[in-house]
């Protein structure tokens, strides 16, 4: 007796929907199941750690809730440290007051972009020959920008403790 589902999942328990049982006892006890696979081994080429990637990509997830006002609040802060940096912007060339950046659709837009940007290279950490070519074309576009310098980049990381960042030459944009 009983429901069509129970007697559904006590069959998938037992091994299959003819009764057999998946263990030698023939109890009907379903065998525990093994321990999961161990990780892949790490890339040799990677330059930061199982653990470094885990720490990012954990403290990234408290981040990527809010990645919009995250990344108004970045470049806000940013154009504030490095008012010239403003001047590479031609459509928030009138946004010289906080108040008026943290009111701009055109900053939150951009800011939206450049956080997904961040969100898409985080998560493909784990596979290097992506986000090598992901962090390749992210330069090549910022390179066609007029004034551009790839230091820019490096503005924002090398104001925070990042124990896998070290200095700017380490990451070939």
């Amino acid at each position: 007796m009983g429901c069509t589902l129970s007697k559904s999942l006590s069959s998938l328990v037992r091994g299959g929907s003819s009764g057999g049982s998946r263990n030698n006892k023939g109890n009907g006890a379903a065998e525990p199941v093994g321990d999961p696979p161990p990780p892949p081994a790490p890339d040799p080429r990677h330059p930061l750690t199982a653990r470094q990637i885990f720490s990012i990509t954990k403290s990234w997830k408290a981040i990527a809730r809010a990645m919009e006002p995250t990344g108004i609040e970045m470049f806000v802060r940013l154009f504030q440290e490095k008012g010239d940096l403003l001047d590479l912007f031609e459509k928030f060339q009138a946004l010289r007051t906080k108040e008026s950046q943290r009111e701009s659709m055109e900053l939150a837009q951009h800011a939206s972009v450049v956080m997904t940007t961040l969100d898409e290279g985080i998560n493909a950490l784990d596979n290097l020959d992506y986000f090598m070519d992901y962090l390749h074309n992210t330069g090549r576009l910022h390179f066609k920008i007029k004034g551009f310098k790839k230091e820019y980049f490096w503005i924002r990381f090398q104001q925070h403790d990042f124990g896998h960042i070290r200095e700017p030459n380490d990451v070939i944009v």
